[in-house]
Formats: C-alpha cells, structure tokens, sequence
C-alpha cells in the first residue's frame, strides 16, 4: 500500500525548512546547504548570535540615549557611540552562537537527530535569549546584593534560583515567536493556526521581559534631562551673615583631639572650644568627590549622579557619557568592555556632569558673590560674581611652570578660573614643591597655595559664600600608604602626619584670623585609602562638622548628616533650600532667628552642560591617580 501523496503546501513547507525557498532573512539565518551536523550548528549558531547581538547593540544605544540625553545633543558622539557598539555586539553575539551551535552539535550527535535550519535557527535563538536574561538578573542581583546589609545563602539561593526560572520562561517564549518571525519575514513554512497563535504569546512575553529587563537597567527615572532648568524666581532675604566653608580631606578625629591634648593644635583646639560641633555620618562615602559633591548640593549621590572622581569617556568623543553604577550592564560596557578593549578612557568627573546645581551656583545665580578655591567638582567654574578657582586650578599652574623645560607648551584656561585673569595672579602666588620632593613638601605647597589663594582673593572680592578645599593631609597619607614598608616607616609617617597636622592648625588660624566676621564651617572628612598588595584599608573613624561665628551657641550637638550643610548654609545666607533637600538646616547650631529658613522651593532646577573634552584632561587623570583618588 502506498502512501498518499504529499499536498503542495506539505511539499513548500518542507523545502522552506531545508532553506531553499525562504526569504532574505531565512536565507541569511538558514545559510546555504552543509554537508555536516557540525558544520550546519556553527553556521545557523553565528548567524542567529550576530543577528541577536546587533540588536542588543542597538538596544544598548537606545539605552545610553536615555541614561544621558544630552547625546541627542551631540549627533557626532552618538553616532561614534553606535559605530562601537553594532561591530561589538555582531561579534559577541556570533562568538556566543558558534560557541552554542558547537554544543548543540554534540548534543544532537549523541540523540542521532539532525534538525532542520529553520528549527536550529529557533532553538538557539531560545538559547541565546534565555541564557542572556538569565546572566543578567544575575548581574542585576550582584548590583542589588552589595546594597543590602546582610543578603545570606538563602537569599543568593532564591535569585539564582528566579534568574534560571526567568531564563527557562524566556526560552519558551522566544522559539514560537522566531518562528513566527521567520514565517512572517523569511517566508518560512506555513504556521498552523495554533503555532501561530503561541508564536504571538511569545512575541509579547519577549517584548515584555526584554522591556522589564531595559527598566532595570535603566533605572527608571535614572536619566539625564537635555537642556538645564531655570533657576525659580525667588527672593533672597537680607541678612548680614558670611559663610566660610574649610572642607579638609584626610583628616582622624581621634588624632585630631588626641594632638589638641596635647597642646600641639592650639588653633584648632580654641575653634573646637567655641564651636557648635557634630559628628557627621560618612558612612556611606568612601571617595572624597563624592562626599562634597554631596556637601555642596544637599543631596544624595543618586540624585547628584557623581559616584567616582573619574568616568569612562569612548574615544573620539567630545563630550563625555555619564552613566550611573546602577544602570546594569550599561555601566558594564562602559567602564569595563570599552577600557578593555581600548575603545575608552578615564575622564576626570567635572561640575558640568552635576544632575543639579550646587549651593556656589544657586548663592552666584542670585547676585551674592563667592569665593571657590580648590573645591572638588566646582571645575568649569562659573561666570558669576565673585571669584573662583576650581580643583584643576592649581595642578594646571604647576604643569605650565614646568611646561618649558620639559619641552612643551603652557595650556591655556579652560574654565580653572573666574575671572580667568586671577589664574595668572595664583600662578605666581602659588608654591610649587622641587623635583624630588617628599610626599609631606608636595602635601603643603597645595595647602599653602590655596591659602595663599584664599587670602589673597576673599578682601578682594568680599565673597558673601567662601569654601576652600585643603588636601594635603589625604594625599600625605594615600603616599604614605602607597610607599613600600620597611624599618621605621610606621614611625616616619607619624612624625609626618603630626608635623602635617600642625601646619593645618596655623593654616586654619590664619584663615580664621583673615576672615573675622564670617561663619566658619570647618568640615573634616575622614577618607579612606588602602596600601597597595595589602587587605588592611584605612578608613578614618567619623567626619566632623565644626561651626563658630556670629550667633553661634557653642557646644556637642550630636549627630548631623552631611545633606544637612547644604540647607544651613542657605538658610544663612538668607535663601531657601529646595524641596528635593533631604537635610534639615541645623537650627540648634545657633541662637533664634540667626537661621532664614522661608518655604521651600520645588527645585533648583538642573546646571547647564559644560564643555567636554579638554586638553588637562589626561594630565588631571595621572594627577589623580598618582594621588591615590583613582
């Protein structure tokens, strides 16, 4: 008995199965006949992987478009961006099909199956997309994991366990709807009305769980606006009141009161004397740039954006992608497959990458002079009234003065000073320590220069907000720690830090006693460094925060979070904080009605985006680097 013949649509769909009549993409995803089991799972493996992987890239741009908007002001960067990103994704998506088609061929060989294309192309697109969502809430988990205070073995347990779950769910849903993809645009063999019907299910559920996956990474919310918001109209209330703020790096609490027992701080000790004092709460900061970027705008680090002293910048762009840790997997390419693969490099973080503006830009922005000098993250420095001289100012002066005889030529301003001829006056003021110099002569040259800075400027300009940033005592102790141990050594650097500790105390004395009249805030952040090779790291036990001056009503107030200067320092100076401030302005700190504190405003709104790329750049990254900070 024979069998019935087979109908014509029986007949096409076995042929569009083999390959030979599908479509372009059927064509290119089935390929051309092979001889082998092998040589067929490699081919249709790379095909499906690069067709994947280019559209992961292309996800991925989509993505970095909206953790930083400010690309689509910058058509060149993003399409450099996307020129990076397609070749990368093609060639990992196509290593990752090879890798699985030679698996799978193993895997068929001993079931003694040899599936046709168009079941392969399907199956590994399953495999690929499961396996890559299941690898990602892994990441997404490691992410989370760090935050938490104590996760545990069942807590891992369960998120491997939902990772692998999510994988397996995803995979069921993508092999219908490759299916049906193929059939819609490859002219693969006809689908029945049941097939058809799971390969739309499983389209949507893809479309969804890849939608769920890109909010994760994206951190919904998490992206950057494109053109900066006004400033809100609001009234400043006169009041007679100056704001000095000494922000200091490095700095032990229990060393510092330890020496002022022991009479070798005297300065220090009469300001602690007369000071409302707090202990501040760093815990949650172990980068000095992100503690005063956090001082300054009276917010927390997910709100400024700044979460290191350095981003990644792709080559040839010139601007700069800030993208935050917490975008999973973009901030993975960024900062780890591009510096890998020499596609990036470190970019100093700079006042232009700010997700909001500082106190100095808010307190200039409404008339009120300031006076900046050294302050992380105040570079480009504003064109305000006042002066200003950013954390790149004095590195930038030194490298012109040696600039001759290392045979090359001074830079020019790029936004280290306001106005930009008072960096010609600090370039002659300031101290630069000779060749060879130890690590505690380049620490005082940098402190002595900004005081120099300071003193010199501040009668000047009579800035109604000062800050100036001292760094000596961290860079002394991240070359202390860095230095090889050897006999003595323990001993040198603590006769170094107890001199460095003295020469703060004159310094702090002189500024006070240049500057009568304003309210001191003498804010003391710990640090944090570790010594090369070794796992013992250094971690200062608290910051303080120190105020005396007119009003003030001396004495222990407590504890005190570092969000809380912002909105003192405003409600000092007579304008209000804003509603996205978390702080508290510390009223206990001073007699009644010494503190304006007026309802506050929605928000600050968000500082215009600076310059990019600057010839410094380079020069700042090794100045940083071989400062400890990076």
């Amino acid at each position: 008995m024979t069998a019935p013949p087979l109908s014509p649509e029986e007949i096409r769909g076995q042929l569009r199965g083999l390959g030979y009549l599908g479509g372009p993409l059927g064509r290119f995803v089935a390929g051309a006949g092979s001889r082998s089991l092998l040589a067929t799972c490699l081919g249709v493996g790379a095909r499906v992987g690069a067709l994947l992987g280019g559209l992961l890239a292309f996800l991925l741009f989509l993505g970095y478009l909206m953790l930083d908007r400010f690309l689509l002001l910058a058509p060149a960067d993003a399409t450099l961006l996307l020129l990076y990103l397609l070749p990368l994704g093609l060639l990992a998506g196509a290593a990752a099909g090879l890798l699985l088609g030679a698996l799978a061929s193993g895997l068929f060989a001993l079931l003694r199956r040899t599936p046709t294309r168009i079941d392969l192309a399907a199956t590994k697109a399953a495999a690929l997309g499961g396996i890559g969502l299941a690898l990602y809430l892994a990441l997404a988990w490691s992410r989370l994991r760090s935050r938490l205070p104590e996760p545990g073995l069942l807590a891992d347990l369960l998120a491997g366990f939902a990772s692998v779950v999510a994988g397996v769910l995803a995979a069921a849903a993508l092999r219908p709807a490759t299916l049906l993809v193929l059939a819609l645009v490859g002219r693969a063999p006809p689908l029945t009305r049941s097939e058809r019907a799971r390969g739309r299910f499983g389209l949507a559920a893809a479309l969804l769980a890849g939608s769920l996956a890109i909010s994760l990474g994206l951190r919904i919310g998490g992206g950057r606006t494109p053109a900066s918001a006004d400033l809100p109209d609001f009234a400043v209330r006169e009041t007679k009141a100056s704001a000095l703020l000494l922000a200091v790096d490095g700095l032990d609490a229990s060393l510092l009161e330890r020496l002022a027992s022991e009479g070798v701080l005297p300065r220090l000790a009469s300001l602690r004397d007369r000071s409302a004092r707090f202990d501040l709460d760093a815990s949650a900061y172990r980068v000095p740039a992100v503690f005063w970027t956090t001082v300054a705008t009276g917010l927390p680090v997910e709100a400024h954006g700044v979460a290191s002293t350095a981003t990644f910048r792709p080559r040839g762009f010139a601007g700069t992608l800030l993208v935050d840790r917490a975008a999973v997997g973009f901030h993975e390419v960024l900062n780890v497959v591009f510096p890998t693969l020499r596609l990036a490099r470190e970019a100093p973080i700079t006042a232009s990458l700010l997700r909001s503006r500082s106190l100095f830009d808010v307190v200039s922005a409404k008339g009120l002079p300031i006076g900046l000098v050294n302050y992380w993250l105040s570079h480009p420095v504003l064109d305000r009234p006042g002066f200003a001289l950013s954390e790149r100012a004095y590195w930038k002066a030194r490298f012109n003065a040696s600039a001759a005889g290392r045979g090359r030529r001074p830079l020019a301003v790029e936004g280290e000073a306001h106005p930009p001829e008072v960096f010609a006056e600090f370039s002659t003021l300031a101290e630069f320590p000779p060749a060879g110099a130890d690590p505690a002569q380049r620490a005082e040259s940098l402190d002595a220069s900004v005081e120099r800075a300071l003193l010199a400027f501040a009668p000047r300009f009579s800035p109604r907000l000062a800050a100036a940033g001292l760094w000596g005592l961290d860079t002394l102790l991240h070359a202390a720690l860095a230095a090889q141990p050897g006999p003595g050594a323990d001993l040198d650097t603590a006769r170094r830090l107890t001199a460095a500790y003295a020469a703060l105390d004159s310094r702090i004395g002189r500024i006070l006693d240049a500057l009568p009249s304003a309210t001191a805030f003498f804010v003391a952040f710990p640090g944090s460094a570790a010594r090369p090779g070794s796992e013992a790291r250094y971690n200062g036990d608290r910051a303080l925060l120190w105020v005396s001056g007119p009003g003030v009503l001396s004495g222990s107030k407590g504890q005190a979070n570092p969000l809380d200067l912002a909105p003192t320092l405003l409600g000092l100076l007579g304008l209000p904080a804003s509603a996205e401030m978390p702080g508290r302005p510390l009223a206990e700190a001073f007699e009644p009605g010494t503190l304006v504190d007026p309802p506050r405003v929605p928000t600050f709104g968000r500082p215009p985006r600076g310059a990019g790329r600057e010839a410094f750049d380079d020069e700042m990254v090794s100045i940083l680097r071989a400062l400890g900070y990076l």
